[in-house]
């Protein structure tokens, strides 16, 4: 009988070691919802935007490349997006100020000196935003 009830001792658990993501701050039950539905819904985008990249190229089945593919592409915020808009931006600047100069030097009643000072001027603005946005592209890789 006392076999029976002496039972060999279960091997020792390991010490649970804290989690290297955990947060340092206590996040507040409305918050963490809040988490919870914006990881959600960028999670169905990026669902949605590897599908899309997969059938394009005519595959079957959605790989890792496809999902790393669709994470450069979603999210509003993305380096790829901001570098992007800033280019486009930038070079539409530039050719606003260009065309502005342009009128001004090659028809005097346009505005003279001045108008080639303010073309110049919005020439420098859209050629610092597209600068950025070629040095965001080429910090990201």
């Amino acid at each position: 009988m006392d076999e029976l009830l002496s039972h060999p001792t279960p091997p020792s658990l390991p010490t649970p070691q804290p989690d290297p993501w955990s947060h340092t701050k206590q996040w507040s039950t409305d918050a963490s919802l809040a988490a919870d539905i914006v990881l959600r819904a960028y999670a169905e985008e990026l669902r949605d935007e590897a599908e899309r990249i997969t059938r394009r190229a005519k595959s079957e089945v959605v790989s890792p490349h496809y999902v790393h593919l669709a994470n450069e592409r979603v999210g509003l915020h993305s380096p790829s997006r901001v570098a992007d808009v800033l280019m486009g931006t930038g070079g539409v600047i530039i050719g606003a100020g260009v065309g502005i100069g342009g009128s001004a030097w090659f028809t005097p009643d346009h505005g003279g000196p001045t108008m080639i000072l303010v073309a110049s001027l919005i020439t420098l603005v859209g050629a610092v935003a597209l600068t950025a946005g070629m040095v965001l592209k080429l910090l990201r890789g």
